[in-house]
């Protein structure tokens, strides 16, 4: 295990958080009239890693990927479109976030990340490559990765993994 958490320092760190960047993948598919929902999103995430690590040679996101029984996951993302279900998720206008030394949560007004020209073009052409396949076909493939297979439930699919992977 030594060997690949020194591989992992290699990386530099991420620029954005996972939700700025889910919320942006959210309204790309809205805007491009595609259907999304949590399950896919998780998927989109996943494959949007993959092919930042192997094509900028860095992580995009901040955010552990999570193994769990019908997809890798980043939890937080999960989380906030939970209330979603199954169904698709709309065009983000605003949104609920803490904000130190605040009790309740404050409404921001939705704010595309600032990407440089490279990463807004790895984005949209996944976004244009996976938007009419659907969310159960897409998380068929992706569970069926090498990488994902052999990560333990529950278990994080390490970067310096996801790049070797990949790379191929």
């Amino acid at each position: 295990m030594k060997n690949n958490e020194n591989k992992l320092r290699k990386f530099p760190l991420a620029k954005y958080d996972a939700l700025e960047v889910s919320r942006y993948i959210i309204n790309s598919f809205n805007e491009k009239k595609y259907k999304i929902n949590n399950l896919k999103l998780q998927c989109v995430l996943y494959l949007l890693q993959s092919n930042a690590l192997r094509n900028l040679g860095y992580p995009l996101f901040k955010e552990d990927i999570v193994r769990w029984k019908y997809e890798p996951a980043i939890p937080v993302v999960f989380h906030e479109y939970l209330p979603y279900g199954t169904l698709d998720i709309p065009t983000i206008r605003e949104y609920k976030c803490f904000v130190p030394n605040k009790y309740r949560p404050v409404i921001r007004k939705y704010v595309p990340p600032h990407f440089n020209r490279t990463e807004a073009e790895l984005i949209d052409d996944l976004i244009d490559e996976l938007g009419n396949i659907s969310s159960e076909m897409l998380c068929s493939i992706v569970k069926n990765h090498e990488i994902v297979k052999n990560t333990k439930m529950n278990g994080i699919v390490h970067l310096f993994d996801m790049y070797e992977y990949f790379k191929k």
